[in-house]
């Protein structure tokens, strides 16, 4: 007789379309959060939550205490469902554990049957066990052998997405190395070719100072040299040129190593140049006083005649 009414309850449901509606709804990627129907302190209700939690997977258990076996299962078993279908869960997991035929009567009900193929979230069952088939099994999104093996799916599906995840990370990783492997290539590149110019600019550099030192050194040593010719100790000329008087030749004495006009601290060399300039000037001026002379006085420059080899004569002597 309960298999005849078995029978006739799964006829009703294909009849009428309900038989896989719940099977289609679809069931989020991480079902996290869990409405659970169950007799609470119960067997089933522990070996369901053990699982979960041992899982390593952040479950959300909200229970919804239901009597599963006797006069009032199948009002428990429809407020329970009614109740989850409004709540903020992900799915609903019908659980019972094992027992007599007669105990599981109110899942071959075809109002509990109804109820969960009607659900709008994707109702799991493990009813009885492994030999145990109700008609809730044949309406449910879906159905293990025992509330272990129910938890058992629902940390499956979880991994699954779990194991995409790592799949599609290690995926993106790849592709983006190798995306970067080609510019990090070039990177590579321009930093050689960079180090490459910046050595030869450096040597360049170098070379430039290494020339710069030995201009400044060979100018160093001309200037010496040049300081060393003029700091040559005075010749009687070149006292008899500073002795020249002002008055007369209208020119500021010169002092060897100190520039014209006897200016300290300039170049040694500019004193040597101006030295054999005033020297020049000199000798302009005595040829200049000479003829001077010459024109003044008619017998010295019959005597100079006379005597072109000798020089000029001192004033003291001339007129004696």
């Amino acid at each position: 007789v309960l298999a005849a009414d078995r029978e006739r309850t799964l006829a009703e449901l294909t009849k009428s379309g309900l038989l896989r509606r719940n099977a289609a709804v679809p069931l989020a990627l991480v079902p996290l959060r869990v409405g659970l129907v169950t007799a609470a302190g119960s067997a089933a209700h522990a070996d369901f939550v053990h699982e979960l939690a041992s899982s390593g997977y952040a479950f959300e258990v909200l229970l919804c205490d239901a009597r599963v076996q006797g006069v009032t299962a199948e009002a428990d078993l429809l407020a329970a469902l009614r109740t989850l279908g409004g709540a903020d869960v992900d799915v609903i997991a019908v659980v019972r554990g094992g027992g007599d035929r007669t105990d599981l009567l109110a899942f071959d009900l075809a109002s509990v049957a109804t109820a969960i193929a009607m659900s709008p979230l994707p109702v799991f069952c493990g009813i009885g066990h492994e030999t145990d088939t109700s008609v809730v099994d044949q309406v449910a999104h879906t159905a293990a052998k025992t509330p272990t093996a129910c938890a058992a799916a629902l940390v499956a599906h979880v991994a699954a997405f779990d194991d995409r995840l790592v799949g599609a990370r290690r995926t993106l990783g790849l592709l983006a190395e190798r995306r970067l492997a080609r510019p990090r290539a070039r990177l590579g590149e321009i930093r050689l070719r960079l180090g490459h110019h910046a050595q030869r600019h450096c040597r360049s550099a170098a070379g430039k100072l290494a020339g710069s030192r030995q201009a400044l050194q060979r100018s160093r040593a001309h200037a010496q040299r040049a300081h060393g010719i003029a700091s040559l100790p005075t010749t009687p000329a070149a006292a008899s040129l500073d002795a020249t008087p002002r008055g007369r030749t209208g020119s500021a004495a010169f002092r060897i190593g100190t520039g014209v006009g006897g200016r300290a601290g300039a170049d040694p060399g500019s004193g040597f140049l101006d030295y054999a300039r005033s020297g020049r000037e000199h000798r302009a001026r005595d040829a200049c006083r000479r003829r001077d002379d010459l024109h003044a006085d008619p017998a010295r420059r019959v005597r100079q005649r006379c005597r072109p080899q000798q020089g000029d004569q001192p004033e003291a002597r001339r007129t004696g």
